[in-house]
């Protein structure tokens, strides 16, 4: 995977890319690459080949393909969500988008094409309490994680099929801290 960092500038409307030096820790200012108003999560497939950027005001998720030094990103879909995305991650297997929603009180699973596009509906949606603010797998990947706060405080627990995208609640569904 090339040494660059991604920072995604919401008021601006861009994602900001910089050279990494995997010594030193250095940035180098590379380019801003347009993407609209609302920015922020980012998520990018393990192979590398394709980076997902969610755009909050606009509820939906721009992909690109990242060029193979990793220095420029060329959009290849855009595709609505139907909630804001606070939170964007790819399975292990990067088949999958895994998005939650803050405000929209979802947690959810998009089937995501060879051509790196996300596909339009859902393969799972999970209504939660508000407050959702990640979702991830496990290195297995045979589970998912919703970590709440505001109204639960929680983290919720699922069950992840990494062939056909469903969430389904484990039948202990919260963890509540002590």
């Amino acid at each position: 995977m090339p040494s660059c960092l991604y920072i995604s500038l919401k008021d601006e409307g861009v994602i900001a890319i910089f050279h990494m030096d995997i010594t030193s820790g250095e940035l180098t200012p590379i380019r801003h690459v347009r993407t609209g108003t609302g920015v922020m999560p980012l998520a990018i497939d393990p192979a590398g080949q394709f980076l997902h950027a969610g755009l909050r005001t606009h509820p939906t998720v721009r992909s690109y393909r990242l060029s193979d030094s990793g220095d420029d990103l060329h959009e290849v879909g855009e595709t609505p969500l139907g909630w804001d995305p606070t939170y964007l991650a790819t399975d292990r297997t990067g088949r999958f988008l895994l998005s939650a929603s803050y405000l929209g009180a979802v947690a959810g699973v998009h089937a995501i094409g060879t051509d790196g596009v996300v596909v339009p509906t859902s393969r799972s949606q999970y209504a939660m309490t508000r407050g959702a603010h990640c979702i991830r797998t496990d290195p297995s990947n045979r589970f998912a994680f919703v970590p709440h706060v505001a109204e639960s405080n929680a983290i919720y627990g699922f069950r992840f099929n990494s062939v056909t995208g469903s969430l389904t609640p484990k039948n202990s569904t919260t963890v509540i801290p002590p």
